[in-house]
């Protein structure tokens, strides 16, 4: 059995307590690979399994969690998956599932195995969800005719097979007001001030500028905030290459700008080219992660920083003010194969679109369990929508596709979003 957690308590206590025995383990860098097998046998067992945002360097884990760096090719894997068992207390397992490389890390008998056990415990014993593997709930393996193939990797994202219970409508507001706006624009441009156009655009944005564009910052009518700057190419500007605990250091402080830090913020991607680095960052209400139709990818904030430097940010952020009852009218949310088998022919136009195929009346039902294979994420989040007048969020099934986002109404079950290009 298996079960999602959306609990922001439960989860830090987990993880704290894993995280000081993966410090020992890599620091001891006892590793070896493993094969499918063993992975999925980690993965069925009684555990701890924590998803990471998203494909983490080995290298930039032992930086986050101030660990020594060492030479060995170890270092330079991604991993997106931590599993800890509590049948085998001296082994913790790191992969990545989109690759299917994994890893079993050795050590010492972890510290806190006591702790992590009783969690569980308490876990089992209150009212869960439960939640089956989609290979386990479909059989897909003998559906697509691999029962015996050794190299079929099995689809073991999870989903729930109980009901879920009511989540509520969140209402929210914007995370800044006509003094704040004034403010921010003071901060960004310091003493410039005097040389800064104020500009009314035709969509009811406010932008403030300076020079011709070398700073601009734009308040936009849905309530996100977007800034960009001009960064000189003068050799004194170069600075030397920024780890990722710098360049996160530095994407804080423009939150920090901006606004307030919600306790909920966390990095949900990071990527690097050379010395240009970008960075994404999410946040949580109510222990559901917000997804943002503003920025690609539903996150919640964007920041670009060339050579030490914030040269663009993007805000799209909401305020928890409280929870609204779901009308009697639409009380029971639909379950996830409910909102997949409502919108189906949208998912086959996509698939078979993605996956270079053609549809005919033959080979439609060989294709829907060709999606079920292929789904990599099923997540309840809170959408909140750039269109949205009422400031409300709601509750929605996000579906992952092969390199689709689709995100539903939780009761409703209609599309609310489709990602237009690849995103987490």
């Amino acid at each position: 059995m298996h079960t999602g957690l959306y609990s922001e308590d439960i989860n830090k206590i987990a993880w704290n307590k894993t995280k000081e025995n993966l410090k020992i383990y890599l620091l001891g860098l006892n590793y070896e690979k493993i094969d499918n097998i063993a992975w999925n046998e980690a993965y069925k067992s009684r555990s701890f399994r924590f998803v990471l945002p998203y494909n983490y360097k080995i290298g930039d884990i032992y930086l986050l969690l101030g660990i020594p760096k060492k030479a060995d090719e170890f270092l330079n894997e991604y991993v997106d998956t931590i599993i800890v068992p509590t049948a085998s207390n001296n082994q913790i397992f790191i992969g990545n599932s989109k690759q299917h490389e994994y890893f079993s890390l050795k050590g010492l008998n972890r510290k806190n195995e006591f702790e992590l056990s009783s969690i569980i415990n308490n876990i089992e014993k209150s009212n869960i969800i439960e939640y089956k593997r989609l290979e386990d709930m479909y059989s897909l393996r003998n559906l697509l005719g691999k029962k015996d193939d050794p190299k079929f990797i099995e689809n073991t994202t999870i989903a729930p097979i109980t009901s879920i219970p009511n989540i509520p409508y969140i209402n929210v507001s914007f995370s800044y007001d006509s003094i704040d706006m004034k403010l921010y624009a003071e901060k960004v441009f310091d003493d410039n001030f005097n040389f800064v156009k104020k500009i009314h655009d035709v969509d009811n944005s406010l932008i403030y500028m300076y020079g011709y564009g070398e700073k601009i910052l734009t308040f936009f009518e849905d309530g996100s905030l977007e800034y960009s700057q001009k960064i000189k190419t003068e050799d004194n500007n170069v600075v030397d290459k920024n780890t990722i605990v710098d360049n996160i250091n530095i994407a804080l402080n423009s939150i920090k700008k901006f606004g307030e830090i919600s306790s909920t913020l966390y990095l949900a991607k990071y990527e690097e080219n050379n010395n240009d680095f970008t960075l994404w960052f999410n946040y949580r209400i109510k222990d559901y992660n917000v997804f943002s139709d503003d920025i690609e990818g539903g996150y919640a904030y964007k920041i670009e920083i060339e050579k030490g430097k914030v040269k663009y940010f993007k805000k799209s952020f909401k305020k928890y003010i409280g929870s609204s009852k779901i009308s009697s009218k639409i009380a029971k949310s639909k379950s996830f194969d409910q909102v997949i088998e409502k919108n189906i022919d949208v998912i086959l136009s996509r698939y078979i679109r993605e996956k270079g195929i053609i549809l005919n009346n033959d080979n439609k039902n060989e294709i829907i369990i060709s999606i079920l294979q292929d789904i990599n994420n099923i997540d309840i989040d809170y959408f909140n929508s750039r269109n949205n007048v009422t400031n409300r969020m709601i509750p929605i099934w996000k579906i992952k596709i092969l390199d689709t986002v689709y995100c539903f109404d939780l009761y409703g079950g209609n599309i609310l979003y489709i990602s237009n290009s690849q995103s987490k």
